[in-house]
C-alpha cells in the first residue's frame, strides 16, 4: 500500500477517476475506450463506497491487471476501507461516508467478513502514486 510508481508508458495514458461503486459507468467507459495490454490505465482512486456495485467495480480492475497496465491509485475511501479492518472508529467513520453501500454489493448482512480476500489483496497493491515522464498522478481529497 502506498508505493511510488514511475513507468514509461508504450500505448495510450488514460486516467479514470471517481467510480464510487458504479460498475455499470465503469463498463460503458471501458467499452468505448476499448484498453488493450499497451495501454496504461491509471485509476485514480474512489473505486468503492456511495453507489450500488463497489464489489462489481472491485472485480472488474481485478480482471483488468489481465488486458492493460494498470495503475489503481489508493483514494480516500479505499484508506477508509482498508482501515475498518482493525479499528472499530475507522469502521464507523467508512460506514458513515458510505461503506454500508459497498458492504450490502457483497451480502444483506453488511458484514466486512463478506468481502473476498482477493479484494483486500487488490486494495493494498493500491498506489499512492503515479509518475510518467510528463505527469504526475495522485488522489485528491
Amino acid at each position: 500500500m502506498g508505493r511510488e510508481n514511475r513507468v514509461t508508458t508504450l500505448g495510450r495514458l488514460i486516467a479514470i477517476g471517481d467510480i464510487h461503486g458504479h460498475s455499470l459507468a465503469l463498463k460503458r467507459i471501458l467499452e468505448a475506450i476499448q484498453p488493450t495490454e499497451r495501454d496504461t490505465l491509471v485509476m485514480l482512486g474512489d473505486y468503492v463506497n456511495r453507489g450500488p456495485d463497489s464489489r462489481g467495480v472491485i472485480e472488474i480492475l481485478v480482471e483488468l491487471e489481465q488486458r492493460c497496465h494498470l495503475v489503481p491509485l489508493l483514494g480516500n475511501h479505499e484508506e477508509l476501507m482498508l482501515a475498518s479492518r482493525t479499528s472499530l472508529h475507522s469502521e464507523n467513520c467508512w460506514r458513515h461516508d458510505g461503506g454500508d453501500a459497498t458492504l450490502a454489493s457483497y451480502g444483506d448482512d453488511l458484514s466486512l467478513a463478506n468481502i473476498p480476500d482477493a479484494h483486500w489483496e487488490f486494495l493494498e497493491r493500491c498506489h499512492s502514486s503515479y509518475e510518467t515522464e510528463d505527469h504526475i498522478f495522485v488522489h485528491a481529497n
